[in-house]
């Protein structure tokens, strides 16, 4: 079921909230307790890979907020939103992420006001930890996170997508490669990175022969050595 219009802006409002009151409880715990917590799973993936099954299933096995590619967008568009977000942590913590912002994107970034603003959100989301960042290039904001990549061959993606979507397999796979080129702009636009740049991964997973919850087993395993 797609989420659109008010109920969307209704999604994005409780996920904000729920992000505060987390935040609020997460400023009583002890520093190193804290520390401890902030850990981020971010994936890449491609359209009919199964990447947003895979963190679905990720989160239920580890309780760790989803912030899909749409929610991140409307916050990072909604100046009031964003401010409320970003604002909610500590003053240090916000000076870290402005410095960290400035020194990702550069002067060159300047006039880039929305990329700007997606860097400032992803790095917040960060800050507090436990959660899933789905897409958006954020594997290039954040190197000391657990980056994944979901693929699968072009034939399986089709397939899947054709079945999910209810349309005939070549609509399917001008959707996909569609997708492609769009997601390899965006990451090439704000980055200046190839989206298959393997370097910029921990874990690429190819999901032939896996299924979604195959996928997360994978990932979670990682998990510790990722974060000790």
């Amino acid at each position: 079921m797609r989420i659109v219009g008010e109920e969307f802006d209704d999604l994005v409002a409780r996920r904000i909230q729920e992000w505060q009151l987390t935040q609020r409880r997460r400023g009583e715990m002890p520093a190193s307790t804290q520390e401890a917590m902030r850990r981020v799973v971010t994936l890449s993936r491609e359209l009919g890979s199964g990447g947003s099954d895979t963190a679905r299933h990720l989160h239920e096995a580890t309780g760790w907020e989803i912030w899909d590619r749409r929610i991140v967008e409307e916050i990072a568009r909604s100046a009031q939103v964003r401010m409320r977000m970003v604002e909610s942590v500590d003053e240090r913590a916000y000076s870290e992420i402005v410095a960290m912002v400035d020194e990702l994107l550069g002067e060159r970034m300047e006039q880039a006001g929305y990329r700007r603003h997606l860097a400032e959100v992803v790095l917040t989301i960060a800050r507090l930890g436990d959660a899933i960042i789905i897409g958006r290039g954020t594997n290039w904001l954040l190197p000391d996170a657990l980056n994944v990549r979901i693929i699968a061959p072009m034939k399986q993606r089709v397939e899947r997508v054709a079945l999910r979507e209810g349309i005939s397999e070549s609509e399917a796979e001008r959707l996909c490669r569609r997708s492609d080129r769009e997601r390899a702009e965006f990451v090439r636009a704000l980055f200046d990175k190839a989206i298959d740049d393997l370097t910029g991964y921990d874990l690429v997973i190819n999901t032939q022969h896996l299924e979604p919850q195959a996928a997360a087993a994978v990932i979670l395993a990682a998990v510790p050595q990722r974060f000790g």
